[in-house]
């Protein structure tokens, strides 16, 4: 990589011309609350991570320095996860080491909308030797993520308001 770095300006090589950020926004119906409700329970990740199976070492909400580990659904093989911070009702931060060369950095962030609602983000910032590789299906992967949080969020929307209603 020497030897390109002499020829070619730093800002114009391979590394640096694939984006290694991903953002994803998208509007769902359901209130902050019902989405934190999903969000903040490790064990409920699978709803809305298509390749977790389940998540192990969570003796509840997840909580920062929480060192968490993800089975994968079609492999099973172990991930390990790092909730590295956690905004109550706002926003939850995670490494996944996914793949030895490849770091996701993920924030998911819920913010009320001003029409009813609530405005979900995700970025995911990768890192290591693969993550020029991987972009395009590490897009496609979250793109999934977020809609899937969000269905799950107005499955828990739902379920409260049946709960809370008295009907049976």
């Amino acid at each position: 990589m020497k030897v390109l770095s002499a020829v070619a300006p730093t800002r114009l090589l391979p590394t640096r011309m694939v984006p290694t950020r991903i953002h994803h926004q998208i509007l769902c119906e359901a209130t902050p609350p019902d989405v934190w409700t999903v969000l903040r329970d490790p064990h409920r990740w699978p709803e809305f991570e298509a390749l977790l199976a389940r998540v192990e070492g969570a003796a509840g909400h997840a909580i920062e320095g929480q060192r968490l580990l993800g089975v994968g659904r079609a492999v099973p093989i172990r991930i390990p996860l790092d909730v590295r911070r956690v905004v109550p009702r706002k926003a939850l931060h995670v490494t996944v080491h996914s793949i030895p060369g490849l770091r996701e950095e993920l924030d998911i962030v819920i913010v009320p909308a001003t029409r009813g609602g609530t405005q979900i983000t995700m970025l995911v910032r990768l890192s290591g030797p693969l993550a020029a590789a991987m972009v395009l299906p590490v897009w496609f992967g979250s793109g999934m993520t977020v809609r899937l949080l969000a269905k799950a969020a107005e499955r828990e929307q739902r379920r409260r308001l049946r709960e809370t209603s008295g009907v049976a």
